[in-house]
């Protein structure tokens, strides 16, 4: 089963959205894993961070970047962000970005 508005698979898009969504919870464990270590949680950690960040940087325009952060790492509804965007741009934006980081995490 695909997800409707992208042609990746639903379970993808949804792993994608869940990481993204953990974004801040990823950059407090970060605090508490041995930094240097090569322990597989703290590379699986870091992988899921830098894939968030190279996706979010991807996006060139600031303004979406921002309903991006809103919308997916703080859990504000779409409905309720207060930029100069349309409910219909943050949603494509968002759409971007969930198959970007699904491609930095190695998922498509």
């Amino acid at each position: 089963m695909y997800c409707k508005t992208e042609k990746i698979p639903i379970d993808i898009y949804r792993v994608s959205v869940c990481v993204a969504k953990s974004y801040y919870r990823l950059l407090e464990r970060r605090k508490t894993l041995v930094k240097g270590s090569k322990s597989r949680p703290f590379e699986k950690n870091e992988e899921k961070i830098n894939a968030i960040e190279r996706a979010l940087e991807a996006m060139t325009d600031r303004t979406k970047q921002e309903a991006i952060r809103l919308n997916l790492f703080e859990g504000v509804p779409i409905q309720s962000i207060d930029l100069p965007l349309s409910i219909s741009s943050i949603k494509r934006a968002r759409k971007t970005f969930i198959v970007k980081l699904a491609e930095n995490l190695g998922e498509i």
